[in-house]
Formats: structure tokens, C-alpha cells, sequence
């Protein structure tokens, strides 16, 4: 089973805090944007843009949030 996060439209959701480093892959239709900084008061385009099925690797010790503008989105996560 791999770990799926479903992500709300319009805010910042926690996916996972990567204790290994850790690929993170949209698995929706639209953009969405990724970030390891806090998240408050952060806009949405100021994240890293991912689009459709594209990847990114993150180092272990990060805290990673997603938001999908406009539409729920989803991404997928795996240890690498």
C-alpha cells in the first residue's frame, strides 16, 4: 500500500515529515505546490510548482506541506 495524501483546494496540508529522504510525486491533474517552509500566512505561489505525475525529492528532516489551487489534489510519497 503505498501512502497517498489527499489535498484540499486552497491551503496548505501537512503530507509528511520525512525522517529519510523522501520523494514526493502530484498524482492529480493540475498543478500543485509544494513547500518545506512554514506555512502560515504563505501563499500558494510561493511554493515550488509540481506539476501533473513530476517528482521531487526532499531531504530527511523536512516538514512537507501541499496546496492545490482552485481543486482537490493528490500526491504520493515514498522513501528513496
Amino acid at each position: 500500500l503505498m501512502p497517498f495524501v489527499t489535498v484540499p483546494a486552497d491551503t496548505w496540508t501537512a503530507v509528511v515529515t520525512t525522517t529519510e529522504d523522501t520523494a514526493i510525486q502530484n498524482r492529480g491533474g493540475r498543478t500543485v505546490y509544494i513547500t518545506t517552509l512554514a506555512t502560515g500566512g504563505l501563499p500558494i505561489s510561493e511554493g515550488i510548482a509540481l506539476g501533473p505525475e513530476q517528482a521531487i525529492a526532499i531531504i530527511s528532516g523536512k516538514s512537507v506541506s501541499v496546496a492545490s489551487p482552485g481543486v482537490a489534489g493528490q500526491v504520493f510519497y515514498v522513501g528513496v
